[in-house]
């Protein structure tokens, strides 16, 4: 691949020089028109007994077509365009006529001895007019591009534009626009116009001349280090800039400065120091201040922090009882009449589960507090066959506001889930000859009175055919009657 710069040689400092780009211009040419109407040549010795030029683009004529309206011979090209476009015919303006080809014309007209059309550019080919197109080759495919007229013009395989023909080879080893690898990096591939303008101001590889003009070319890579730690010519501060001293020199002058002023640079030093140590003790003196104001701070915010834990610590009191409290109102509102949810049956069935009790409840606001109770498996007369129903009282917290011993009708009542009228009822009642120790008034939390209720409550069979529903039941507490 031919290079796309120049390698200045290396001089007896063994310094690099720095790779410039070619600055050798191009030759354009105009945008190539495709070939329409005859041939643009000259013919040896025209012949005068028959027609060879076309009376429109007075050409040579081109596959040569006879007008059927005056028998005159026109290029193909040029005949078609007229008849196409709805013009009469150029020499007897007949409108309405047909062409077709005249082949013994061509036949005669191919045999003649033409010039090429750039004899004046200097091409010598003579021969016969059949052979031009291929002479010319006018448009070319890359394998046979260098075939022809020398003077042809043909187009650049990297570029658009246009070139004779015995200049193309010269113009595509220079062609900014042909593939080229840039040879520092070897690893970035493009046009050499791409690689020369853009990728050579960011290849790490590429030489640079050293922005200080102290002859070296370090790598872009390298330039920083060279300009920092290497670099002769290199301006620095004075190591004493800290100390008022504003003088930048060299790296090679700098140890001279240092050496003839160093009285000055000691004044510096000391002048600077005393204005730290003056500095320092005001800052020292701010600080101080600061801290009482921030331990002031601190103190007062110490104070509010005990104030808020100690409301904290109250509302959390009062969060508690508020919480007892509701607990208290959602007992209380559970209130007859009330439907329980009794799940897994067929589970508690198996395992012959006796006395779930759901959420205690009350007959009536400020009521009786009482507690259902359900033998899945049945209990006494109704075990393993019944499911057994049961109510117990319990302590309630308006007990000594009612009538003792509790007289009261209770209906249980078990939801059919799915047909609203077809509900099963039993009543449970607290009447005269009711035990005391069932209907009596409960004295202590926690305990609660002898279950009262019914045994056979319902069969099994019963219940499976009408009354559960996704192994669930639903049971509860209906119409309460107070005696």
């Amino acid at each position: 691949m031919a290079q796309c710069t120049e390698d200045i040689k290396p001089s007896s400092s063994a310094k690099q020089k720095e790779k410039v780009l070619e600055e050798d211009p191009l030759e354009s040419a105009p945008p190539r028109v495709p070939l329409e109407g005859g041939f643009e040549v000259e013919i040896v010795n025209p012949p005068t007994e028959l027609q060879y030029q076309c009376p429109i683009c007075l050409q040579v004529l081109c596959e040569p077509h006879q007008a059927t309206c005056c028998g005159s011979n026109f290029c193909k090209s040029c005949i078609s365009r007229v008849k196409n476009n709805g013009v009469p015919c150029p020499l007897c303006k007949e409108a309405d006529f047909n062409i077709f080809p005249d082949k013994r014309l061509k036949r005669s007209l191919i045999s003649y001895k033409v010039k090429c059309k750039h004899q004046a550019k200097g091409c010598p080919w003579i021969g016969e007019l059949g052979g031009i197109e291929k002479h010319l080759n006018e448009n070319p495919t890359l394998d046979i591009r260098q075939n022809g007229c020398e003077f042809q013009e043909v187009k650049c395989a990297h570029c658009e534009e246009f070139f004779i023909r015995k200049d193309i080879t010269n113009h595509e080893t220079k062609c900014l626009f042909r593939p080229y690898m840039c040879e520092y990096c070897s690893s970035y591939q493009s046009t050499c116009h791409d690689v020369s303008v853009n990728h050579w101001k960011v290849c790490p590889r590429r030489p640079n001349p050293c922005p200080n003009k102290c002859g070296v070319y370090p790598e872009n890579r390298d330039l920083q280090q060279h300009l920092e730690n290497e670099c002769p010519n290199a301006i620095l501060k004075c190591p004493f800039a800290y100390a008022g001293c504003e003088v930048e020199l060299t790296s090679a002058d700098i140890d001279n400065h240092l050496r003839d002023d160093f009285p000055q640079h000691a004044k510096s030093v000391a002048i600077h120091q005393q204005k730290t140590l003056d500095e320092f003790s005001t800052d020292m003196t701010t600080l101080k201040e600061e801290n009482q104001e921030l331990k002031e701070i601190v103190e007062k915010q110490s104070r509010t922090i005990e104030t808020l834990q100690h409301d904290l610590s109250r509302f959390r009191n009062k969060q508690d009882r508020n919480k007892r409290a509701i607990q208290a109102l959602q007992e209380h509102s559970a209130i007859a009449p009330i439907i329980f949810t009794l799940d897994d049956f067929e589970g508690r069935l198996k395992r012959k589960d006796m006395g779930w009790n759901p959420a205690a409840f009350f007959t009536h606001p400020q009521g009786y507090k009482m507690l259902l109770c359900v033998d899945v498996y049945g209990n006494g007369t109704g075990k393993g066959t019944h499911m057994s129903v049961f109510l117990s009282l319990l302590k309630g917290e308006f007990d000594e506001h009612l009538k003792w011993p509790f007289r009261a009708s209770i209906t249980i009542r078990l939801e059919n889930q799915d047909d609203e009228e077809s509900h099963y009822e039993e009543m449970i009642k607290y009447h005269d000859s009711t035990p005391e120790v069932t209907a009596g008034r409960i004295l202590e939390e926690g305990r609660q009175g002898r279950p009262w209720g019914k045994g056979k409550f319902i069969a099994h069979s019963e219940l499976y055919s009408k009354f559960l529903k996704d192994n669930c039941l639903r049971i509860g507490i209906g119409k309460i009657v107070l005696h």
